[in-house]
C-alpha cells in the first residue's frame, strides 16, 4: 500500500507538471497574440478623397469611421476577421480584411452609412499585416500582397495585372494610384506601372488632393507634373498642406501660410494648435485636436476668406436657409460643430459671436448672435434629441423622455422642442422611438 501511494503521488506530480507546462505555453501564445495585435492597430488617421474628410482607426476586426466634412456622422463596423487596411473613394470605405475561412485569399468590404454588406472574395493572393489597398475611379482594386507586389483586380475580384516592384504604401489619386517604396514613387494603373521619382525625402507621405502629395518634412509635390517639388523643405516636422481653390495652404510653426501653385507666398495668418489641414470640394478644413476629440475649427473657401476665431465676415449677407430656424431658434442635428455650422451659413457685414461656447459640438441651449451697426439678432440652438443639453443623444436623453411620458419629470421650453422629433408640437411614444434611433 505505501508503494502504491508513493507511485500514485509521483505520477500525479508528473501529470501536474505537464499540465502546467501546457497552460504556460498557451498563456504565452495568447499574450503574444495580444501584444502583436496591439502593435498592428492603426491610430486615428485622416483620410480625404477630395469630397469628404474621414477620421479612421481600426483594431482587430473592428473599424471606426468619423466623417468630419461635408457631413458629420460616426459608424463602427465589425468584420469578424482582422482588418489590414482601408481607403476612401466617393465617401465609401473599402476595407481589406483577412479571410479566416479560406487560405490564399482576402475579403474586400465596401462600407457606407454603417452598412458593410457582403464581402468580395479575392482568391489566389496572400496578404499580411503590411498589405495595403487602393481603388481607382474605374473600380479597379489594388492590393499589396505579402511579398510587396501590387496585384490589380477588377470589380468582380478577377486578377488583371501583377507588378513586381516592391511597394509599401498605396494612395488613391483619381484615375490612377500612387505607390511608394523608400525614396521611390510609382504611378500605377490597371495596365502599367511607371517610376515617377526616386529621390523622395521620406517614406511618410500623405495625400493633399488628386494633384498634390505632401511629406513629413513639409515638401509638396505635383504628382501630375512628374513629381516636381512645389516647395522646398521646411524644418523637420509633420506639417500638413491642403489645396484650396487656386492656393496651397501650409500649417507651419503655428501659422497658416498660403502659396500659389508655383510656390510663391501669398498670405499668412497665425493659427495656434492646428492639428492638421485637409482638402475637400476645393476647400480647406482647419482641424484642431482637444484630448481625444477632433473638430473642424473653420473652413477656408480660398486664401483665408474665412477669418480665424469666433468672429468672421463673409460676402453673401445673413443667410440661414440651410437650417430650419424661427425668430428665436435654429435647429441642428447632433454632432454639428460650430465650425461646420459657420461653414454652411453666410453673414455679410455681421459680427458673429457664440455666447457660451467657442468650439466643438453644439448643445441644446447654446446661443449665437449676429451684430451689425446697432442691431443684434440672437438665436438659441435646438439640437434634435438632445433633451439634456449635453450635445450628445444617448441613454440619458432616452431616460429623460421616458420620465416625461410617465409624468414623472416634464420637459419644458427648449428641451421640449429638442424632444419633438416628429414636429407635431407634443412629445409622444413616436418621438421616443425616433430618439432611440439617434442614440450614440
Amino acid at each position: 500500500m505505501p508503494r502504491f501511494t508513493a507511485a500514485f503521488f509521483q505520477g500525479m506530480r508528473f501529470f501536474i507538471k505537464r499540465i502546467s507546462a501546457v497552460l504556460l505555453a498557451i498563456l504565452v501564445i495568447v499574450l503574444s497574440g495580444v501584444i502583436s495585435s496591439g502593435a498592428e492597430n492603426q491610430d486615428k488617421t485622416l483620410y480625404n478623397d477630395g469630397k469628404g474628410i474621414f477620421l479612421i482607426s481600426y483594431s482587430s476586426d473592428k473599424l471606426s469611421s468619423t466623417q468630419l466634412a461635408p457631413n458629420i456622422n460616426s459608424f463602427t463596423y465589425s468584420f469578424g476577421s482582422k482588418v489590414l487596411s482601408c481607403c476612401v473613394l466617393n465617401n465609401n470605405l473599402f476595407v481589406l480584411v483577412k479571410n479566416n475561412k479560406k487560405q490564399h485569399s482576402c475579403c474586400i468590404y465596401k462600407a457606407y452609412g454603417g452598412n458593410a454588406g457582403n464581402p468580395l472574395i479575392i482568391s489566389n493572393i496572400d496578404v499580411n499585416n503590411s498589405s495595403d489597398i487602393a481603388v481607382d475611379k474605374s473600380g479597379h482594386i489594388y492590393i499589396t500582397d505579402s511579398s510587396g507586389k501590387v496585384r490589380v483586380f477588377n470589380k468582380s475580384g478577377i486578377s488583371v495585372k501583377s507588378y513586381s516592384p516592391t511597394v509599401n504604401k498605396l494612395i488613391n489619386n483619381g484615375e490612377f494610384i500612387l505607390g511608394f517604396s523608400g525614396s521611390k514613387a510609382y504611378k500605377i494603373t490597371a495596365s502599367e506601372i511607371t517610376l515617377q521619382s526616386d529621390d523622395l525625402s521620406t517614406t511618410q507621405n500623405y495625400k493633399i488632393s488628386d494633384n498634390y502629395i505632401g511629406d513629413y518634412y513639409g515638401n509638396v509635390y505635383n504628382v501630375r507634373n512628374g513629381f516636381s517639388k512645389v516647395f522646398n523643405n521646411h524644418t523637420k516636422g509633420y506639417y500638413t498642406t491642403a489645396e484650396s481653390g487656386k492656393y496651397l495652404t501650409v500649417n507651419y510653426d503655428n501659422r497658416l501660410i498660403a502659396y500659389n501653385k508655383n510656390g510663391g507666398k501669398v498670405s499668412e495668418i497665425k493659427c495656434n494648435n492646428t492639428y492638421a489641414l485637409s482638402s475637400f470640394n476645393g476647400k480647406t478644413a482647419v482641424i484642431k485636436k482637444q484630448g481625444s476629440d477632433y473638430n473642424i475649427e473653420y473652413i477656408l473657401d480660398s486664401v483665408f476668406s474665412t477669418a480665424k476665431g469666433s468672429s468672421s465676415k463673409n460676402t453673401k449677407g445673413l443667410n440661414l436657409s440651410k437650417y430650419k430656424h424661427t425668430k428665436k431658434y435654429i435647429y441642428v442635428n447632433k454632432g454639428t460643430t460650430i465650425a461646420y455650422f459657420k461653414s454652411r451659413i453666410s453673414y455679410n457685414g455681421y459680427e458673429i459671436d457664440f455666447l457660451n461656447r467657442r468650439s466643438g459640438n453644439l448643445r441644446t441651449g447654446n446661443k449665437v448672435s449676429f451684430a451689425k451697426d446697432n442691431n443684434k439678432i440672437s438665436y438659441t440652438f435646438i439640437v434634435r434629441g438632445d433633451v439634456t443639453g449635453t450635445g450628445n443623444v444617448n441613454s440619458r436623453d432616452e431616460a429623460m423622455m421616458f420620465k416625461h411620458l410617465l409624468n414623472q419629470e416634464k420637459l419644458k421650453g427648449i428641451y421640449k422642442l429638442a424632444g419633438d422629433l416628429n414636429n407635431d408640437k407634443k412629445i409622444t411614444n413616436a418621438d421616443l422611438v425616433k430618439l432611440s434611433r439617434l442614440e450614440n
